[in-house]
């Protein structure tokens, strides 16, 4: 039924043509070339989904050489694209066109599909005589990848054409290749190259890399003192625990200001920040570091630098409690704990140690708080002498082997899809040192042993699990999102159905601010007056999901939730904020592993949130979770995904829906039950 608001024309008009009009190539070419980039983007997609590149893919081609309409030609360029492998011979022809303009086009989609076969276009178009031609060629290359990439990089790297051998520097950095010094050092020469310089260092061993990267840390330029941080952090990361990091010799006032400075933001130089921190001894910036502990990705660099800092960051840690959040104070007591169980405490920061124990333990904080001031006083009030260091052999930190983190990584793959990478083997190591203490075991060989065939490995899967799983979130998380969910979604959902009954699933709730962001959309929403609202949250973890059952939450959770609607849905007690009753009402929590089926014989959702979940798990993870899902999905219901994530060479079965305000995927109306198409 055609909607009378809609002006013939408009913008509007031309996008729903575009979206759901006839079967018109030429129509849908033309759209490529529209003002608006909701057109264009609709008309991507349907040529995308409902043409071959036969039929289609030569008047693509042709359009990316239309000097004229700069949009025309991006989104000939994402169609073509978007084909990945496919379109990896007209590219090549089109690659090798007289039209400068157009090759560089060519070149730059052939970046984007990434084929291997390419490597040798490529290669021939960094000769070619147009500047810009050879420098998108060199980054198509970075893109691709591979032996004959890489060594063609590697050439050009040496070159003498500044501009080729920055885009080849920049490209074997963003690959992560190790490089060796000699060929970064000359570009640290020249201000213009030193940021990419810094990252290109990440990954290169020699010692005299890191020498380099403290002294662009210090550097004028900020870009490149951020760069350089982010190395720091790689070099950190790769060294292991704390105790193995390098050292820091000289300029240690300017490495501290500027530290100092790079410790605040959200980059990812801030956890190179606190590696310096650390590495330069003062006690002092011991609550610095604490304070990150709100931030997962930030928290064992956190922990790692305080363990380096040791008794001397005693005093300050306790003097810092007061100011910090919940998981800084935890983090804190936890590095207390830490060094008042090794060597060195003298008998002041004992006293103090234990008098902040005994008031935490008792000052009706957050759990984790309390119990982090209560294991720190067992350990000071235990058995003579001081309690022993957990996690240690030989009173020495337990270290993790390549071959031992490859088979934890494929077990804990195999249990819950998610995919550890190798610099997240640091990560690992220290997350799981403490339940190798707590299953008095010495290796972390004899740990994978346990987790394979001891009679509790079931428990002890979910103990890793937790100790191992991030969990950021927040209410009113993706406004866009939530927004296209509410007011373009949910109409379209109520308008279809007759039994007055709305299925939301949660997958991955956390700690369930997303369940009760949506309760609290669905109560308001005028479509919905007198239906029956059900929202269902799931996690792999135990922990999340009984704060999630507690619904209280802190300051942090509710950092995009105006005044007004905190007033309107939150009460208030003391510090914590919990959800009115009838928003908790329209909430449930069930524990579930995404990577198994989903129950049968339950009635099937209308809309699926799943966002930032499956951004860790490999792909053929994603693909079964996807399997999952489009069982569980009504036809025509919606999955949401984060914005980082795409369907995009993982399964076909869904369909991506452009609206007004954000993108979703469907499940086609048509569909039946049962198995995905």
């Amino acid at each position: 039924m055609s909607d009378p608001s809609v002006t013939a024309g408009s913008e509007e008009a031309r996008y729903r043509a575009a979206l759901e009009g006839p079967r018109d190539a030429e129509a849908l070419l033309a759209a490529l070339g529209d003002p608006s980039w909701r057109v264009r983007k609709a008309a991507s997609e349907r040529l995308g989904r409902d043409f071959s590149l036969d039929e289609v893919g030569a008047r693509l081609v042709t359009a990316l050489a239309d000097g004229e309409n700069a949009g025309l030609r991006s989104a000939a360029l994402e169609t073509l694209a978007a084909r990945g492998p496919a379109a990896a011979g007209l590219l090549a022809g089109a690659a090798r066109s007289p039209d400068a303009d157009l090759r560089k086009l060519a070149v730059d989609a052939l970046g984007q599909v990434r084929a291997a076969e390419t490597t040798e276009v490529l290669v021939g178009a960094v000769r070619d005589g147009d500047p810009n031609v050879r420098i998108a060629a060199v980054e198509a290359l970075g893109k691709v990848g591979g032996a004959g990439a890489t060594a063609e990089l590697l050439r050009v790297a040496k070159g003498r054409e500044w501009a080729l051998r920055l885009a080849a520097l920049d490209a074997l950095a963003r690959e992560g290749a190790e490089l060796p010094f000699d060929l970064v050092a000359p570009a640290l020469e020249d201000a213009y190259l030193r940021r990419v310089a810094a990252r290109a260092l990440a990954a290169c061993r020699d010692p005299r890399a890191w020498d380099a990267l403290l002294e662009l840390a210090c550097d004028r330029a900020h870009g490149t003192r951020e760069a350089a941080f982010a190395a720091i952090a790689s070099h950190a990361r790769r060294a292991g625990v704390g105790a193995a990091w390098p050292s820091i010799s000289g300029r240690r006032h300017e490495l501290a200001l500027r530290a100092r400075e790079h410790a605040g933001g959200d980059s990812p130089a801030v956890a190179g920040a606190l590696v310096v921190l650390s590495l330069l001894g003062d006690p002092a910036n011991a609550p610095l570091l604490a304070a990150q502990a709100d931030r997962d990705e930030l928290r064992d660099v956190a922990s790692a630098g305080l363990e380096r800092l040791g008794s001397a960051a005693i005093p300050a840690l306790v003097a810092a409690l007061p100011e910090l959040t919940a998981a800084g104070r935890s983090l804190a007591l936890e590095a207390v704990g830490a060094a008042t169980a090794a060597a060195g405490a003298d008998r002041a920061e004992l006293r103090d140690a234990e008098a902040a124990a005994l008031r935490w333990s008792q000052a009706g904080e957050e759990e984790e708080v309390e119990n982090a001031a209560a294991a720190l006083l067992r350990s000071l009030r235990g058995a003579d002498g001081p309690a022993p260091r957990r996690g240690r052999a030989g009173g020495n930190p337990i270290a993790m082997s390549p071959g031992e983190f490859s088979l934890l990584r494929d077990l804990l793959c195999e249990h819950c899809g998610i995919l550890f990478r190798d610099e997240m083997a640091y990560l690992m190591e220290r997350r799981l040192r403490p339940r190798l203490a707590e299953r008095s075991l010495s290796s972390f060989e004899s740990y994978h042993a346990f987790l394979r065939s001891d009679p509790d490995r079931a428990r002890e899967m979910d103990a890793a699990i937790e100790a191992l799983t991030t969990n950021e979130t927040y209410f009113f998380r993706e406004p866009n999102q939530l927004r296209a969910f509410s007011e373009e979604v949910v109409p379209a959902i109520a308008s279809t159905k007759s039994d007055k009954r709305l299925r939301v699933w949660s997958a991955g709730c956390s700690t369930g601010e997303e369940c009760y962001t949506l309760a609290i959309l669905l109560l308001q929403s005028v479509w919905l007056r007198g239906w029956e609202i059900e929202i269902v949250g799931t996690d792999i973890s135990r922990k999340v999901l009984a704060a999630a059952e507690r619904a209280e939450y802190g300051p942090s959770s509710l950092r995009a939730t105006s005044e007004e609607m905190r007033r309107a849905y939150f009460r208030r007690i003391g510090a914590r904020y919990v959800p009115r009753d009838d928003v908790r009402f329209a909430v449930s929590f069930v524990r579930h592993n995404l990577m198994d089926r989903a129950p049968s014989g339950q009635p099937p959702v209308d809309v699926i949130f799943c966002r930032n979940v499956m951004i860790y798990f490999d792909i053929k993870a994603r693909r079964r979770v996807l399997e999952s899902f489009w069982r569980r999905l009504a036809p025509g219901g919606y999955l949401f995904l984060g914005h980082s994530e795409s369907l995009l060479n993982v399964t076909a079965d869904f369909e991506l829906v452009h609206l007004r305000y954000d993108v979703a995927y469907r499940k086609p109306a048509e569909s039946a039950a049962g198995v995905p198409p």
